[in-house]
């Protein structure tokens, strides 16, 4: 990552993608964003090619009520969940304060693929969770009762997770 090029395609395309996909999502579904699209436009950014797509699609949106509406409840339901996660960050960065290790290691699990789900790394860090991965590995691999299969679900819980958060740095 040397090039000012793949700093920014590493760092600030990712979030400039999400945040222009998030108005396109929004004039979909009847936010005003009329205004922010007509800039981009004006500004040479997206194309009239694009806006004229773009109405198309929102025009089979309007034909079908019930794929809007669920649109809808997707943004809806995403927004919900990042004020609440914003709200609970710390309570969600700490998440190794639990005792129990199999309890610790499902819900981890659960909430980061919440996260992961509605892209929300960025917001969070998982220093915590990550150095619990690997400073702890005997308790949460280790003391869960052995394959017996009783839990193969939290095997594969702190794999994914460390699959994930380990190779997240590279």
């Amino acid at each position: 990552m040397n090039t000012p090029i793949e700093r920014f395609d590493k760092k600030l395309a990712p979030i400039v993608y999400e945040i222009f996909l998030e108005k396109v999502v929004d004039y979909l579904v009847d936010k005003p964003c009329i205004p922010i699209m007509l800039e981009l436009k004006s500004r040479k950014f997206i194309p009239i090619e694009f806006l004229m797509e773009l109405r198309n699609l929102k025009n089979l949106f309007d034909k079908d009520p019930d794929k809007l509406e669920n649109l809808k409840k997707y943004v809806q339901i995403r927004e919900r969940i990042i004020q609440k996660f914003s709200e609970n960050k710390e309570k969600i960065e700490k998440l190794e304060d639990l005792d129990n290790p199999q309890d610790k290691l499902q819900l981890i699990y659960l909430i980061y693929r919440i996260i992961d789900f509605f892209h929300l790394q960025k917001i969070f860090d998982f220093s915590h969770i990550k150095n619990f991965l690997k400073n702890n590995i005997e308790e949460w691999l280790v003391s869960i009762p052995l394959v017996t299969l009783k839990n193969p679900d939290l095997y594969f819980c702190g794999i994914y997770l460390a699959n994930r958060l380990l190779d997240m740095d590279t």
